[in-house]
């Protein structure tokens, strides 16, 4: 599978996973926003390996403060 698609699908399992746990606390936008931002400080490492795993563990910081 492409990187480019593999990131896009695990971006939506992510968000689909933080609006289970935060979504009475956040809206949706907030979420989808929170994960867009937390991903995109990732552009431009050339390791992607582990990118959705590190982008939930911020981005579930950041919800959680």
């Amino acid at each position: 599978m492409d990187t480019e698609v593999y990131e896009r699908t695990a971006m939506e399992r992510v968000t689909t996973r933080l609006l289970k746990t935060y979504g009475d606390r956040c809206s949706q936008q907030e979420i989808t926003r929170t994960v867009e931002d937390v991903h995109h400080d990732f552009d431009g490492r050339s390791v992607r390996e582990f990118v959705p795993i590190l982008v939930e563990r911020h981005a579930r910081e950041h919800l959680s403060s």
